[in-house]
């Protein structure tokens, strides 16, 4: 099968959003796949938001031999549908799912779904060498890092080493996708204040780092017990570099679970900046209590001086009980003493909260956003959402709060709707709550977001996204 048809496919998470993300990890996986030599059709759905007959008639322009997609584990329910049209139009292609829709449920991806390959983890060398072992044998037996369907049982290979050096990796690829369209929905993705018009912005994601350092017991992702590793500051400012040059990137959003871990790597990146001269506005994601001294503000001052807009990072909760349950590393005087420094420095921050513990009550729900609003932070809202693979799902399976896993996986979605409460209070009760503060956040922060879509509109968006 040395000339295999390949379809990849960027499927649509949230079709009902007007904001449309760029598929960074799809992007570095098909880097791999055509510095391999491959060929592929791209099929990009959450670009242009086929309809079902559009989304047909795509997928029916070739006989395809293998198809390639993943998504996080909430989509479960958009994954198992697509996979049944694939199957239906391609009846006897190879379909190989990842990220975390794969990684932490495999047996019930491969059971409950017409998925025949699960990858397990990182996929840029494993899909390659997938690609490889089928077209060439036609066999799966000797690739590491995957579950897959043999005549109706499953297979577990052996877990494939993460590459050490992400340094090494193929950088991702653009020009398959419409990027031009990705620039310009990233506008309603950065809130005020602004570096300049909207209009003018044009930002653009780059992945800096792999895993994270911390362990909360809500948090699943596909390096969760892997080493944190992170790209050096040449290596992700000559990324910006090119990303200026070719496309004119004014704005680039460093998202990720953890982008900067240390004071000394922050420090290496923006000198870097400052090195080449770039002018290009960022924005991070660090611990919650990285900058706590006077030394740490005069760091500060040098990353605004070198672009720096926007910091994030994480409280989840201000209840003492709730925090250690989450196995957060971090105390309120630190998480406040972090936040004083940022403001004083001027870069903008936000924070996610996470409620829904089974300690949480209305007291401790008004405690953390008492904490939010004493601090000037309009956090991004989200309900406890355990996802396979963490120790909060485990806990709920236990429990009998999920007595039926693809059911549970069926419901799942955005952390924004209430899906499974495990907490003492009735559904009404905890949502009214809820709202209750972020309308009071809304009124005594003046920031006049829209009352009927508060939890769904975060700080750092625009109303319209």
């Amino acid at each position: 099968m040395t000339n295999a048809k390949i379809l990849a496919i960027n499927l649509a998470l949230r079709p009902e959003s007007k904001v449309k993300i760029f598929p960074i990890g799809l992007s570095y996986v098909l880097s791999s796949v055509q510095r391999a030599g491959f060929d592929f059709t791209l099929v990009d759905i959450d670009r242009y938001r086929y309809s079902d007959s559009e989304l047909d008639a795509k997928l029916q322009e070739k006989q395809w031999d293998i198809v390639l997609l993943g998504c996080i584990v909430t989509g479960y329910r958009i994954v198992k549908k697509l996979l049944q049209k694939i199957r239906g139009i391609a009846p006897g292609a190879l379909i190989v799912v990842g990220n975390s829709v794969a990684a932490s449920i495999p047996r019930t991806l491969l059971e409950k779904t017409d998925a025949d390959v699960a990858v397990i983890g990182e996929a840029d060398v494993t899909v390659v060498d997938l690609l490889d072992r089928w077209t060439q044998t036609g066999s799966l037996t000797r690739v590491e890092g995957i579950w897959f369907k043999d005549n109706g049982a499953i297979v577990k290979n052996p877990v494939r080493d993460v590459i050490a050096d992400i340094d090494t990796i193929a950088p991702p690829i653009y020009d398959i996708f419409d990027v031009e369209a990705y620039i310009v929905t990233h506008r309603n993705v950065i809130g005020e204040p602004l570096p300049m018009a909207r209009e003018k912005l044009r930002a653009f994601p780059v992945n800096t780092a792999r895993g994270c350092i911390n362990h909360c017991t809500f948090c699943y992702h596909c390096f969760l017990d892997v080493k944190y590793r992170y790209r050096s500051p040449q290596n992700i400012v000559s990324e910006i570099e090119v990303l200026s040059e070719r496309l004119g990137i004014n704005y680039a959003l460093l998202w990720d679970d953890l982008t900067f871990f240390s004071k000394k790597q922050i420090e290496n990146f923006v000198d870097r900046l400052i090195e080449r001269k770039l002018e290009v506005y960022w924005m991070g994601a660090v611990r919650g209590n990285l900058f706590q001294t006077d030394a740490d503000f005069n760091l500060l001052l040098k990353m605004k001086a070198a672009g720096c807009i926007w910091l994030g990072y994480a409280l989840e909760s201000a209840n003492a009980d709730i925090l250690k349950a989450m196995k957060k590393n971090v105390s309120l005087p630190q998480f406040k003493r972090q936040k004083q420094l940022l403001d004083k420095s001027g870069i903008s921050s936000g924070t996610s909260i996470v409620l829904g513990y089974p300690q949480e009550t209305p007291e401790t729900i008004a405690e953390t956003y008492q904490f939010c609003l004493d601090l000037g932070l309009y956090p991004s809202t989200g309900f406890l959402l355990p996802q396979p693979g963490t120790p909060v799902y485990q806990a709920a399976r236990d429990n009998g709060k999920i007595p039926d896993e693809e059911e549970y996986l069926l419901r799942m979605g955005d952390r924004q709707d209430l899906r499974i409460n495990l907490t003492e209070m009735g559904d009404a009760e905890f949502v009214q709550s809820v709202t209750y503060w972020l309308q009071k956040l809304n009124r005594d922060l003046s920031l006049g977001l829209d009352e009927h879509t508060l939890i769904k509109t975060q700080y750092k968006r625009t109303q319209d996204a």
